[in-house]
C-alpha cells in the first residue's frame, strides 16, 4: 500500500454522508497497524488535514495510541492543530504525550466540547491507559503510571478548582466529568479518592463540589469511612463550612450517611448550627442526646438545651 494514499482516503471520508464514512473507519485499525512507524505520513495527515476528516484522523491516533504514547512530532502536530483550530477532537489520544500543564490546560475545552466516551479515553490517556471502543468498558480501564502525564488524584483535584468562568465550562460539565472518574474505578482506587480529598479539604477556599464527593466517595469506597469521620469532616467544622451553603447541606447530609459515627462530629458544631440541624434531620435528637448520655460527653449549657439534657 503506498502511504501516501492515506491523505487521499482522508480526503475521500471527508466528502462522502455518514453510512460511507462508517465503512472507511471500520478500514482504518488494519491500515494504521502496517504504516505505525512512519511518523512522516500521520504528520502531512495532520497538517494537511481536510476540513471534514477530523473523525477520520481522530481514528487514525486513537489506533496508534493503543500500542504506544503518540510520538512527539505526532504530538506537537496534534497541538498545532488544537491551537490552529481550537477543536480539541484530536487531542484525546495525545494527551500522555503531553505534560501535565499542556494537559490541564486542554482539559476544560475537552470536558466542554467533547462526547462522553472522548472525555474519558482523554482521561484515562493522561493516565497512562489505552483507549477504550465502548463505555461499556470502563470498569476494565486501567492506568500505567510509567506512561501517564498526571496522577488520578490530580485529575479530581483540577476538575473542583478550575474556573468556570474563565473558560466558558458549566457546572454541570464539571460534575459529569468527576462521574467519570468515579466510574473508572479500576484507575480511582480508594486510596487515591483520599489523598483529592484531603488535599480539597485542605484549600483555604473549599470547592463548591466538595461535599458531593465526599458522599460520592463513601458510596464507591465504603472503606472511607473511617477516614472521612475522622479527618475530613472535623476539619470541615473548623473550617465553618455552615457559612456556605451548599457545602452545608453537603456536610448535613454526610453526617446523616455516617451517623453514628458522625455523632462526635455534630456535637463539635456551635449551638446555632446544632440546632439547625436538629430541625433539619428527624429522630436525630433523641439518638444525639442518647449518645451524649453514653459517651459522658461535655456540652455546653445551650448545647444540653437543645439536646433535652439536665444541666
Amino acid at each position: 500500500k503506498k502511504h501516501s494514499l492515506l491523505l487521499r482516503l482522508a480526503e475521500s471520508f471527508s466528502k462522502v454522508d455518514s453510512q460511507r464514512q462508517e465503512i472507511i473507519g471500520k478500514n482504518v485499525p488494519g491500515l494504521v497497524r502496517t504504516i505505525s512507524d512512519d511518523v512522516e505520513v500521520f504528520l502531512q495527515l495532520l497538517e494537511e488535514l481536510p476540513d471534514g476528516a477530523e473523525d477520520f484522523a481522530s481514528r487514525c491516533l486513537y489506533c496508534l495510541a493503543e500500542v504506544k504514547p503518540l510520538a512527539p512530532p505526532l504530538t506537537h502536530a496534534v497541538v498545532a492543530h488544537y491551537e490552529r483550530t481550537d477543536d480539541p477532537q484530536l487531542l484525546p489520544p495525545a494527551c500522555s504525550s503531553t505534560t501535565k500543564k499542556e494537559f490541564l490546560g486542554f482539559l476544560p475545552a475537552i470536558v466542554r466540547e467533547l462526547d462522553p466516551l472522548a472525555i474519558n479515553n482523554a482521561l484515562i490517556i493522561a493516565m497512562g491507559g489505552k483507549p477504550l471502543a465502548s463505555l461499556d468498558l470502563v470498569e476494565d480501564a486501567a492506568a500505567f503510571p510509567a506512561r501517564a502525564c498526571i496522577d488520578p488524584p490530580e485529575i479530581l483535584i483540577f476538575l473542583h478548582m478550575v474556573d468556570l468562568e474563565k473558560h466558558q465550562l458549566p457546572l454541570k460539565k464539571v460534575v459529569e466529568a468527576c462521574n467519570y472518574c468515579f466510574a473508572l474505578k479500576g484507575i480511582f482506587k480508594p486510596e487515591l479518592l483520599a489523598i483529592a480529598i484531603q488535599r480539597l479539604s485542605d484549600e483555604r477556599a473549599l470547592p463548591l463540589l466538595l461535599m458531593r464527593t465526599v458522599i460520592q466517595t463513601l458510596s464507591v469506597a465504603p472503606t472511607l469511612k473511617r477516614f472521612i469521620v475522622n479527618d475530613i469532616l472535623p476539619k470541615l467544622v473548623n473550617k465553618q463550612v455552615w457559612k456556605a451553603p451548599q457545602l452545608w447541606q453537603g456536610f448535613v447530609r454526610c453526617c446523616q450517611q455516617t451517623a453514628p459515627e458522625s455523632y462526635p462530629i455534630l456535637l463539635q458544631l456551635p449551638a446555632p448550627q446544632l440546632g439547625e440541624v436538629l430541625e433539619k434531620v428527624a429522630n436525630l435528637k433523641s439518638a444525639l442526646a442518647g449518645h451524649a448520655r453514653k459517651a459522658r460527653v461535655g456540652l455546653s449549657a445551650a448545647h444540653r438545651d437543645l439536646l433535652g439534657l439536665d444541666r
